[in-house]
Formats: structure tokens, sequence, C-alpha cells
């Protein structure tokens, strides 16, 4: 009996899944004056969002219908200003099939109108009840909160007024899908391992234990020095210390040159004319000096890179959907430094380095295996 009982919620979960996220094709949506299409193109999470929580585009506010929020057993303002009760069973039922709410009032016509039966209904109810379990780590209705690891760097300061400026203007600009980031450094993110979609850093060696579960890009560190997961891969601008050392011997190897070569993460060499004003806008924006700024431009990268990643995730963003776009990204222009690639298991944007004389500083190459 339990085993029935079990199974028989499974496929009420499976279902109901498949009406929010995608819709049945064997059904009907009614979007007025007598025109029918399949609720295929009619999803639920097009328009409230893959958890539920709403959203709003164009003018148009699709409010949050998780089951958590329908069902408060107090009156509540809908976004057209009218006041209506909690729903029940029944009223899902009639809002779904009428367009009708709790308080007796007509949808806008944007809401469409399903011929789902009772039984397909119930299913959706589970799973908008699910959905009010969910949440995202780092993500909330109006912000998306990235952590920023930094140690005792001692550019601290300096890189943490640089990332603050560089945000702030992509704040002004709408955010990512109406969300503001926000930005969560060191000792605060420390204590709140819930806090953050994904962590940015300097360096992996200052990681709490904890982060290992969430997306993290770190800056001119390794992955051949660090633990690489599927399910949490660090990705990297550049090669690590070590993997540039070895980089330089395949160099040399293939060139059989006397000259002494020296090697380091990319600079100010490859900075185009756009990377340039780019970052001087926003350094003079945060008051920041001309000082360090090899790693003012490592830290700016990461974050531009970031904010490219989360842009095509779309506003159902997730730690798994940013980790499944930073390894889609392929030659990604910063104009901070070479382009940066990733994929599956590769996990490091630009596998080079600068390899100069040490005799002539201007002397330099870009060496890319």
């Amino acid at each position: 009996m339990l085993l029935m009982l079990q199974t028989a919620l499974a496929g009420a979960s499976t279902l109901g899944e498949e009406i929010y996220t995608e819709g049945l094709e064997n059904h009907l949506v009614d979007l007025g004056d007598g025109f029918d299409v399949s609720a295929q193109f009619f999803p639920c999470a097009n328009c409230h969002g893959r958890w539920g929580d709403g959203s709003q585009e164009g003018g148009v506010v699709a409010p949050n219908i998780t089951w958590s929020q329908l069902s408060k057993p107090y009156k509540l303002t809908t976004t057209r200003g009218r006041y209506r009760a909690a729903y029940d069973f029944a009223s899902l039922v009639r809002v779904i099939r009428a367009g009708i709410d709790t308080g007796g009032q007509k949808l806008a016509k944007i809401m469409p109108r399903y011929d789902y039966t009772e039984v397909q209904i119930q299913a959706l109810l589970q799973t908008l009840k699910q959905l009010s379990k969910q949440s995202i780590i780092g993500v909330e209705s109006d912000t998306i909160n990235i952590g920023l690891v930094l140690g005792q760097l001692k550019q601290r300061t300096l890189i943490i007024k640089l990332m603050q400026s560089y945000f702030q203007q992509i704040n002004l600009n709408g955010g990512i899908f109406q969300r503001k980031i926000q930005l969560i450094v060191d000792n605060t993110i420390a204590y709140k391992a819930d806090c953050c979609l994904a962590m940015l850093a300097y360096s992996d060696d200052y990681f709490p234990p904890w982060a290992s579960s969430l997306t993290r890009i770190t800056v001119f560190s390794s992955p051949l020095n660090s633990k690489v997961t599927d399910k949490s891969p660090p990705f990297s601008l550049y090669l690590g210390q070590q993997a540039r050392e070895t980089l330089l011997d395949k160099y040399r190897k293939q060139h059989l040159s006397s000259k002494q070569w020296l090697i380091k993460p990319p600079g100010l060499e490859l900075v185009t004319q756009r990377g340039q004003a780019e970052y001087l806008q926003i350094a003079q924006q945060a008051d920041v000096p001309a000082q360090w700024v090899p790693e003012q431009l490592w830290m700016l990268s990461v974050s531009k890179l970031l904010v490219h990643a989360l842009s095509k995730s779309g506003r159902d963003v997730d730690s798994q959907k940013l980790t499944e776009q930073l390894s889609k990204t392929h030659d990604f222009h910063t104009h901070l430094g070479p382009s940066l690639s990733f994929g599956p298991q590769h996990y490091i944007g630009a596998v080079g380095a600068v390899i100069h004389t040490a005799w002539d500083q201007n002397d330099w190459i870009w060496y890319q295996q």
C-alpha cells in the first residue's frame, strides 16, 4: 500500500512538473476571441519563472505563484491593486480554467485559460507546493549575491572598491534581469554558507570548506593545484605558476633558444583600446590609484565573465545553470586580456602566458598551448 502511494505521488510530481515547465501538447490554451493554441506554447514557467517567484517584463507583471504565496491565510494585494483571499484547490481550478481569482475578478487577458482536468491541476498543485520549498542559493527576488574571497591579499581594499564600482554600473543599467548584484566580502560569507550563487576569488587558497558546493571562479589559479570535480569546477582565467613553468619548458624545447626567457600571467600587454577606456572609467569612479594594475585587470576580467554568464543563464538562474553557461563560454573577449574559452572538463579560460626576455621587458610574446 505504501509503495502504491509513493508511486502515485511520484507520478503526480512528474506530471505537475511537465505541466509547469513544458505544458501538455494535447491540451489547449484559450487566448480569447476563439483563438486556441497548444498549451505547450504557454507553460507556467515561461512567465512565472522556473521557481514560481514571478517576473516583470515590458510592463507586464507575472506574480509569485508558489503555493506558500497563493495560500497565505490572509488577503493579499494583487499586481493590479485589488485584494484577494487565499487560494484552495477549487479556486485554483477556477483561475486556471476561467481566469477568475479568489476575489471574483477576471484576470488580464495576458493570463491564458487552460483546459486541464482536475487530475492534472491536482498534479500541478503538488508541483506548486514543491516550488514553495525550493530555494536557490544566493538568488533573491531582487538581488544576486556574489561572494568575494581575497583573504589577506595586500591589494584587498583596492580590488573591493574596483569591483563594487563595476557592479554598481551594472546595477544602474538594470542589473541582471531586474536583479541587482550584491557583493559580499570574505569574513561575512565565511559564516553564511547559503548566501552566494557564485564566488569570485584572487586565488583558491582562502576558500572556506563549504565553498566546494558552489560555482566559483578563481583568478591566476590553476585547477592543476586544486580539487576539481564535475559538480563544482573552479573556473580559472589563467594558468597558475606551476602550469606556466611547464608551458615555458615546452616553449624552450620548441624554439631551441639561448635567450633567458621569463614567463608571467597576462598584464597590460593584451589590453585593447576599448578595454583601457573601460578600465579607466571604472577606476576613476572608484577612486582607485594606478597601483597593482595587472591584479585590477584580472579581477575586472573575472567580473565581466561572471556578468556575461549570468546574462546567458536567464532569469531562472541557479548554480547549475551558471556552471553550464560558463562551460559553454567560447572566445569571450574581456578586452583586458586574452579571449576566454571553457568547455566540458576544460576549466581554464586562456591556456597560455606572456613570455619575455629577462633583459628586454618590452619583448613579450603571448604563447598559448
